[in-house]
């Protein structure tokens, strides 16, 4: 299969007769849920939680919900529906992923690694002052 007809207009929006690789889909969806669910609980467990609290939601939030739609759409692609299950919303599904991707890390480039730098000096200098 060529490149140019992937991204034909005829097949991006059908349907397709057969769905033989949704069990691809369905692993791949569902490693995202597992991997949001086990990141955040891995940055509560940090010392510096704090720092990496706005992260961890918006990482735990963006994959919930790209799981759950990529799930939805492996489901309507499996029963052929009309509408919804056309592979241009599994493309568009996975592009937005994508995007979100690179906001993460920017957001993680940004801003997370100042909030750490600062939880560690605070966290240093607290430890050499008099507690009362």
């Amino acid at each position: 299969m060529s490149l140019s007809s992937m991204f034909d207009k005829g097949y991006l929006f059908s349907t397709g007769d057969r769905f033989d690789y949704w069990y691809v889909y369905t692993v791949f969806f569902v490693l995202i849920l597992v991997l949001s669910v086990v990141v955040k609980a891995m940055l509560k467990r940090r010392q510096d939680a704090v720092a990496f609290k706005p992260l961890g939601s918006q990482f735990y939030w963006c994959y919930l919900t790209f799981g759950i739609l990529g799930l939805a759409s492996t489901f309507m692609r499996y029963e052929n529906l009309p509408i919804f299950g056309n592979r241009f919303l599994t493309f568009t599904i996975l592009c937005i992923f994508a995007l979100i991707n690179v906001w993460l890390v920017f957001f993680y480039l940004k801003y997370t690694r100042k909030e750490v730098t600062k939880f560690h000096a605070k966290a240093r200098k607290e430890k050499w002052l008099r507690k009362k």
